[in-house]
């Protein structure tokens, strides 16, 4: 028990897991909100909205994959599970990101800026695909 003031005393809380270690649905949130954001912010600042037409097409899953994984480690501080990575690398080449904007995140290049199209189809991998991704990786 603690006291507090003129003897006023405060009951423990027993709306806390009897493990302190104990992962609840809403300490498990917050990866995926950093991840989330920082997929977010490098969707906003590497998507590319036009420029250098380099040809080529569209890259490949696995190139999108290397892209996101060197961008989000950076961005988290460390490796971003791969079933994660390959579910978000997919995700990203299934949308509606124009070729010039998936490029430019698989090549991490932080110079071109989103288009709006690109932007909206940014959001929506962010709200519908980010915690899909993040949550069947961590089973």
């Amino acid at each position: 028990m603690v006291t507090r003031g003129k003897g006023e005393v405060i009951p423990p809380r027993t709306d806390l897991p009897a493990d302190p270690h104990h992962r609840t649905g809403i300490v498990m949130k917050r990866p995926i909100l950093l991840l989330a954001s920082a997929v977010l912010v490098l969707g906003f600042t590497s998507a590319c909205g036009g420029g250098d037409d380099g040809g080529g097409g569209r890259p490949s899953v696995d190139e999108v994959a290397d892209g996101v994984q060197g961008s989000m480690a950076d961005e988290l501080g460390g490796d971003v599970p791969d079933g994660a990575v390959d579910c978000i690398a997919q995700a990203f080449y299934d949308s509606d990101i124009s070729d010039e904007g998936l490029q430019a995140i698989a090549d991490g290049d932080e110079d071109y800026e989103a288009s709006d199209e690109d932007q909206e189809a940014l959001q929506s991998i962010v709200t519908d695909d980010m915690t899909k991704c993040m949550t069947d990786a961590a089973k």
